[in-house]
This record gives structure tokens, C-alpha cells and sequence, in this order.
């Protein structure tokens, strides 16, 4: 396939974020307590959307030696729940097992469920009871991943290894033939791959992506389609580093499908410090021109680490994805194609929260995740819940501002500080100007400028009587909002 390629770099001045006021609305789906021996809660979730419902599969902890393997509907009606299987667990078992959803032609649901150890189970309903096959056994902790959409075919792709010390290994597809499983080998792999493969079936193709490491600041981006029963290697980038390694960690590689084709959204840590820098690439396939490329540089001080179980373009080219840093500080975060993004932190009841997966539905967030402690203290309710984020309303009230001229409001210096800081912001007219400071609960704590003042830069004086912590600074101008974050220390 002739490929023709275009770069478009965008430097990302200025990322103006939504802060306080957004519409959610919070579900609790299920609630569980844990005990000096039961202590994980539920792992391995996959979110998908399907026919306008919301599918959940992953696996829960329970009070005996078994864990359930729970597929779940959310309609609009509220939550079907129903246990597809029991399987002997052990904090390892649990920990590091995972699941995904695919549906096939008719739209029944298949789930595939990997287990510390590597063997990989894949479960469907006959005669309205689930009956599962056992697949593969990898000998190693799961990588693998299927696209939801299993009408063309079913089956999913996972990393298998071939040496004791797992060293190196290959990038296997595996389908469903109607009678047994099929496997073929899409590429060898030298060492661990640092992202999950990533699978989409688009217009008669499956397209299968990875990225794979090479101590200590490589990066080999992959993209594999099959047409005609034959896999081809369709694109590779080779990245290079200055983070010493670490940088090549934990990273996604997510391919979807959006208006204008396939595309592969991934992340890179560039350079390591305060303000780390995260180059963000996109890739969109349009039919007949191959692979276009657009990169965008963005501020990782002032949007979350893509640390994300996924990420998500939307139909707007929108990127969005979800973090939270060891149960704390939870947040949605977005990139536009035009280098705009932003972050909201999500609303949270207790300090332990971690965050599984996401969808995007009728321009909503879907958020999962479950709250409370899974430890110490012992048989405290552990809940799991969903967030409704509307998006709507979340770029109607502040995007507006993302692109006004003229007006700006920078990061405060020195940032972080413990005693005396200065805000800086440009109005282009004589507007009404409201400067005030919020906790991350959406607590106003001051007031800081509520005037009218003519065109022109200003800088405001700032001295702290707030204890430590994260604040927000948001500068609203006539009917328009803009905020950013500080950091207090003592």
C-alpha cells in the first residue's frame, strides 16, 4: 500500500481547563465489605458500548476463596448484574487478572477472561447458561485485547512468550473458525512489549497495533492489517527518549474508529522533571491516502499523565482519558486536535479510589471505578460506582473561552509556594472581571478581584492563609471562564 505522510506540529501555549462547575451525576452499582483475608475488592474491568447499552465485565473479590466474573448491562433503566463464573483466587490471581467484551454477529456477548498465569478463557451463553473454553495459556501475566465489535470475526490478539525469563515472545491472533481457535503469528518481539496490542475490525480489515521497548529510551510503534487472510506490517515509528527508560513504561496504544477512519492514539514521556513534557500522537486513516500524522506537544503539568486503561477520540477528534495517581486524585482529561485540552477532577468521598475504564455515549463520560478502603481498616464498605460526566454542558459553559483573543491568564509564580504568589491575565476590552480561588471540592475560599477594568495586563498579589494543597484560580470575564491550578506547600 502506497503510504503518503504529512506532520503537523502544534506547540501548545496555554491550556485552559474546567475546574468547578460541571453536571455529573454518581451510581452506585454494587457495594462490598473486606477482611484481613479479603482485601483486593475488583479488578480487570472492561467498559464498552453496544447497541445504545453500556457493557461491564470484570472479576469481584468475594468473602470465601473464589472471585466472580461479572457481566453486567447498564441501560437506561439502571444495572443488570449476573455471574458468569467462580474461579479460585489469590491476591496475585486477582490482582493481575483481566477481561474484555466482543460481540458477535447476532449481538451476543463473549467474554474473555485472562488469569495471572496466562491462561485465557473465553466465555459465551448457550441456552441461556455461560459455558467457557479455555484458549491459550501464556505462562505469564495477560497482555491482550479484542475489539468489541466482533461481527467480522471473532478473536482478540495477546503477547505469548517463548523463553523462560519471557525475553522475548510473539504478537498472536487468535479466531473463532465456528468449530475451534486459530492462532497466527503477527510479529516476534525482542523484549516485553510496554503497551497492551490494541485490535480494531474496520471495513473488511483488522487492524492490530503495539509498542514495543528497547531499554532504555526506545519506543517501536507497530500497526499489523489483516485483508484477504493476510497479515502485512502496515506502519512503524521508532521513538527516541532522553527519560532513561522510564519513559517507555505504562504506556497506551489504543486503536478506534472515528468519523474520518482508523485511527492510533499513543503517548510518550519525553523528558523527566516537574513539568514533564508528553508527546501525543494521532493517526488517522483515510481510505486510499494511508497514514497521516499529527503530533501534538502539551504541558504534562497542566493535564493528567496518560496513565489511562484506555483513551478515546470522539467524532470532534477529541482525545479523552482518565487517571488517578495510587488512589488519589482522580481526573477526566482531554486534548483537541488544535492542541486545547484540559482536566476536571472528579468528585471522590474517601481517599482511596481507582479508576478501571471509561466510555464515551451521546457525548457523556461514562466513568467506573470503586472507592474506599480494600485494606486497612478491615470491613469497610467498599462501593462500586459510575460517573455520568455531560460533556455538552462541560464545553458549552468553558469552551467558549478556549478560543477568545486577547485574553489570557497565566500559571502563577512561583508555583508551587507557601507564603506569596503573583497571577498574571490580559483582558482585550473593559469588561467586568471576576478573579476567585477554590478548593478542588468546588469551595470558594477568595475573592480576589470583583471589578470592572479597562483593556490592558494585570498581575495580582496573592498571600496565602489557605493550609497546603491544590487549589484553583478562576478569572471570569463577562460571561467567560478560564482557571488553572496551585500548589501550596509548607
Amino acid at each position: 500500500m502506497k503510504k503518503l505522510f504529512f506532520t503537523l506540529f502544534i506547540l501548545l501555549p496555554t491550556i485552559v481547563f474546567t475546574q468547578i462547575d460541571y453536571d455529573y451525576e454518581i451510581t452506585v452499582v454494587d457495594t462490598f465489605s473486606c477482611d484481613a483475608g479479603n482485601q483486593a475488592g475488583m479488578f480487570g474491568l472492561r467498559a464498552v458500548e453496544h447497541n445504545g447499552n453500556i457493557h461491564l465485565s470484570y472479576f469481584m473479590q468475594t468473602p470465601t476463596s473464589l472471585m466472580d466474573l461479572i457481566y453486567s448491562v447498564r441501560t437506561e433503566a439502571g444495572f443488570t448484574i449476573e455471574t458468569v463464573a467462580s474461579i479460585p483466587w489469590s491476591n496475585w490471581t486477582l490482582i493481575s487478572s483481566k477481561t474484555t467484551l466482543q460481540f458477535d454477529e447476532l449481538g451476543h456477548p463473549h467474554i474473555y477472561a485472562a488469569l495471572y498465569g496466562g491462561e485465557i478463557i473465553a466465555y459465551e451463553k448457550v441456552d441461556n447458561e455461560w459455558q467457557g473454553t479455555s484458549v491459550a495459556n501464556l505462562g505469564h501475566w495477560p497482555y491482550f485485547a479484542a475489539d468489541p465489535d466482533g461481527s467480522q470475526e471473532l478473536g482478540f490478539v495477546f503477547w505469548a512468550p517463548t523463553s523462560p525469563f519471557n525475553t522475548t515472545g510473539q504478537i498472536v491472533y487468535a479466531s473463532f473458525n465456528g468449530d475451534n481457535w486459530e492462532f497466527e503469528s503477527l510479529s516476534s518481539v525482542i523484549n516485553l512489549p510496554r503497551t497492551k496490542p490494541s485490535i480494531v475490525n474496520y471495513n473488511n480489515k483488522t487492524y492490530v497495533a503495539y509498542g514495543e521497548g528497547h531499554y532504555p529510551d526506545t519506543l517501536i510503534t507497530r500497526i499489523y492489517v489483516k485483508e484477504y487472510n493476510e497479515w502485512t506490517l502496515d506502519y512503524e515509528d521508532v521513538n527516541l527518549t532522553t527519560y532513561g527508560g522510564g519513559g517507555i513504561e505504562g504506556l497506551r496504544t489504543t486503536l478506534g474508529v472515528s468519523a474520518e477512519g482508523v485511527y492510533l492514539l499513543y503517548d510518550l514521556r519525553r523528558t523527566a522533571g516537574i513539568n514533564q513534557q508528553y508527546l501525543h500522537h494521532t493517526y488517522l486513516i483515510n481510505e486510499g491516502e494511508g497514514w497521516q500524522i499529527q503530533v501534538i506537544d502539551y504541558d504534562g503539568s497542566l493535564t493528567a499523565a496518560i496513565s489511562s486503561p484506555n483513551l478515546i477520540l470522539n467524532d470532534e477528534n477529541t482525545a479523552f482519558w482518565i487517571s488517578e495517581s495510587n488512589g488519589f486524585n482522580p481526573n477526566l482529561s482531554w486534548i483537541k486536535s488544535n492542541g486545547k485540552g484540559g482536566i476536571i477532577d472528579l468528585p471522590h468521598f474517601y481517599y482511596d479510589i481507582w479508576l478501571n475504564d471509561f466510555v464515551l455515549k451521546d457525548n457523556n463520560a461514562y466513568i467506573y471505578y470503586w472507592e474506599g478502603s480494600a485494606g486497612y481498616p478491615y470491613n469497610t464498605p467498599v462501593t462500586f460506582k459510575e460517573i455520568k460526566i455531560n460533556l455538552d454542558l462541560l464545553f458549552t459553559s468553558f469552551g467558549t473561552s478556549l478560543e477568545l483573543e486577547g485574553y489570557s491568564l497565566e500559571q502563577n509564580v512561583p508555583n508551587p509556594f507557601s507564603t506569596n504568589t503573583t497571577i498574571r491575565f490580559s483582558i482585550p476590552k473593559t469588561s467586568n472581571v471576576n478573579l476567585k480561588v477554590y478548593n478542588l471540592l468546588g469551595k470558594e475560599m477568595f475573592t480576589l478581584i470583583n471589578k470592572q477594568m479597562i483593556r490592558g495586563s494585570y498581575e495580582e498579589q496573592f498571600t496565602v492563609t489557605l493550609s497546603k494543597g491544590i487549589y484553583v484560580y478562576v478569572l471570569s470575564v463577562d460571561g467567560h471562564s478560564m482557571s488553572r491550578r496551585m500548589n501550596i506547600i509548607r
